[in-house]
């Protein structure tokens, strides 16, 4: 009964998601990714993609976990507080499926963040590795692309370490200008470095 709950949630949530506004999807927008209408239509028919997305956003689906809340080293002011977290154990299968099924950059941003700050990219360096390549095949306008795709060919993270390719997918991301700039114009360089290493 719960799973049937569950999806009907999830069915209508389809028909009214702003597949663009999802917490983690803003933040593909926001550094630069693609935001067009065909990038919007694409994205409200990838149901994976969405399903992933309302494990990540919408509290009924998310993990309810009990946390302590109140100082440590006042005993008496501490209590237990139900908070909701984003269920990435659920989400990453969709959102890998996503990615590989229909090249979704969009997925395959969410979960390499994911493996990065959750799971850690040893989790499984090919997923990852795919997960780089897909972003960087679809998504030619976001810096992040180059870096990770970079990054796997250099660490061989599902590939054969592959140095002047890496070098040659830096050189490309020097064609975008906000990748010239900041803190990620600092990674590019030093990923560009280690392509001169043996």
């Amino acid at each position: 009964m719960k799973k049937i709950l569950i999806f009907i949630t999830l069915g209508l949530t389809y028909l009214n998601a702003d597949v663009m506004s999802y917490t983690y999807a803003k933040s593909f927008f926001e550094n630069g990714g693609k935001n067009t209408e065909q990038m919007q239509k694409f994205l409200e028919n990838d149901k994976d993609y969405i399903e992933a997305n309302e494990f990540l956003d919408n509290t009924q689906l998310q993990d309810t976990r009990d946390i302590t809340i109140g100082d440590p080293e006042k005993p008496e002011s501490l209590k237990k507080e139900k908070k909701n977290f984003p269920n990435w154990n659920k989400a990453m299968p969709l959102l890998i499926k996503s990615a590989k099924t229909n090249n979704n950059p969009v997925s395959a941003y969410e979960a390499i963040y994911a493996y990065e700050t959750l799971y850690g990219i040893n989790r499984n360096v090919v997923d990852f590795g795919e997960m780089s390549k897909i972003l960087y095949n679809n998504e030619k306008e976001l810096c992040q692309s180059y870096l990770y795709y970079a990054m796997s060919l250099i660490k061989g993270y599902g590939f054969t370490v592959n140095k002047k390719e890496a070098n040659k997918v830096l050189q490309e991301s020097q064609k975008i200008e906000r990748c010239k700039k900041g803190w990620i114009s600092n990674v590019l360089a030093s990923y560009m470095l280690q392509t001169k290493t043996k």
